[in-house]
């Protein structure tokens, strides 16, 4: 889930590693329920969905949804 969305330094919950790791992300497109990122983030790349309180550095496992 995109974090800090309308300011000017969004970013997402990355998983590297089993854990959770914050990454800055450039958005372009917005729609209601979809953001383009632009750069930040490759192929393949696993976030975290959701608003749950997460920290940077905590340890996840994250349910893979396709």
């Amino acid at each position: 889930a995109l974090r800090n969305a309308v300011e000017k330094s969004p970013w997402v919950f990355k998983v590297v590693d089993g854990h959770a790791r914050r990454q800055a992300v450039r958005t372009g497109l917005r729609g209601e329920r979809m953001t383009e990122i632009l750069e930040g983030l490759a192929a393949g790349d696993v976030v975290l969905a959701g608003k749950a309180p997460v920290r940077d550095g905590q340890r996840v496992r994250p349910a893979l949804h396709e």
